[in-house]
């Protein structure tokens, strides 16, 4: 499609110089014909119907591309979402474990505490 687009857009191109040139040769030889179009006189030449194709084609892999952007945005909020939660959830973990850490060195104190009060008392 874009090798298409790529020639039509060509020999359009080719059109117009072949056009620019000949009146560019009749004004310079004063020569003009009532069947030459100029851009001053009519405005710019209306679009062919390829390159009318062409530019739907350009106009819908935009959008395209557009709506690919955003999936992809909407995606990376989603993950970014998912990595705070993961990042909250991390940090409650190991508060959650210093405390027992705590817990675990304060009951082996009272562990040891009470086995010497046994063996004080035998």
């Amino acid at each position: 499609m874009a090798s298409n687009f790529r020639a039509q857009y060509n020999k359009d191109y080719n059109v117009f110089l072949k056009k620019s040139f000949a009146a560019n040769k009749s004004t310079l030889t004063g020569k003009s014909t009532s069947s030459q179009r100029t851009e001053s006189e009519d405005g710019p030449p209306p679009p062919s119907r390829r390159r009318l194709l062409g530019l739907a084609f350009e106009n819908a892999v935009a959008q395209l591309y557009r709506i690919r952007l955003a999936e992809a945005e909407a995606r990376l909020e989603r993950a970014s979402a998912r990595e705070a939660e993961m990042n909250r959830l991390i940090k409650e973990m190991r508060r959650f474990v210093s405390v027992m850490e705590i817990l675990d060195a304060y009951l082996t104190r009272c562990l040891v505490e009470l086995q010497q009060e046994l063996d004080l008392l035998k």
